[in-house]
């Protein structure tokens, strides 16, 4: 009867520990659907930015293209006083223009070089300043966003066996998987299911990546652990970029 009762005792305290960590997991799934919908807002927010970096770079083209209209209607003048000057004082084309460049053409330069520098200054300053709060914004959301995500990651094993042999001889295994990943490994009751706990999302995706492709080699060894963790790792990076490629 004692055997029956700590039997029934050690069943329910295993339920009950199940159930806690498939709400853990259903939270998780829920903070990350959360989390999706905000790194979605947050493309459209990228895009409307960019959609005004956009419209602030054809205004500046608009106005280099009136400082151009600017400088040709200069030059128009100048070419008109040529002609006076020469009807009126009887000099030469090339003694006209002389004279009216010692007196005009370095201050219309000077003038034209200085509006051409504020106005890329202006658009510049502008363009860095939109840019900056962009940016700030995004790293602010999606920050909070990572601290708020659960901080663990299950791994399905095929059989029971797997625990073994992910734990390996006195523990080596694990060891040197918790060593190079930087996540922790946890395996308990819980039937076919491994789960790796860490707070970076990204060591922790890297890990749960290296255990899956580890499982499939139905060999593991510490060497083994350690060229495929660095795989995962290069696999993570590249995703990493393309998403940011895609969201710019």
């Amino acid at each position: 009867i004692q055997f029956r009762e700590e039997m029934q005792q050690k069943r329910a305290k295993f339920h009950e520990e199940f159930k806690s960590k498939e709400n853990q997991i259903q939270k998780s799934d829920a903070r990350l659907v959360s989390r999706e919908k905000e790194l979605r807002r947050l493309e459209n927010d990228l895009k409307f930015g960019e959609n005004k970096l956009k419209n602030r770079n054809e205004k500046f083209e608009q106005k280099e293209e009136n400082l151009l209209q600017k400088q040709q209607k200069v030059e128009s003048i100048i070419n008109d006083q040529n002609a006076r000057l020469q009807r009126i004082a009887g000099i030469s084309v090339d003694e006209a223009i002389k004279e009216l460049k010692k007196n005009l053409e370095d201050r219309v330069k000077m003038e034209a070089a200085q509006m051409a520098i504020d106005i890329k200054e202006e658009a510049k300053a502008t363009a860095q300043k939109e840019a900056k709060e962009i940016i700030t914004y995004a790293i602010e959301n999606i920050a909070y966003e990572v601290t708020m995500e659960s901080t663990l990651s299950t791994v399905q094993l095929p059989s029971e066996r797997y625990k073994g042999m992910i734990i390996g001889r006195e523990g080596r295994n694990i060891r040197a998987f918790e060593e190079i990943t930087g996540v922790k490994v946890i395996v308990d009751d819980t039937p076919e299911l491994i789960v790796l706990s860490g707070f970076d999302p990204v060591r922790r995706e890297v890990a749960r990546i290296s255990m899956e492709n580890l499982i499939k080699t139905k060999n593991i060894n510490p060497n083994l652990i350690e060229q495929i963790v660095s795989k995962a790792t290069k696999e993570v990076e590249r995703a990493i970029m393309k998403a940011a490629e895609d969201t710019l």
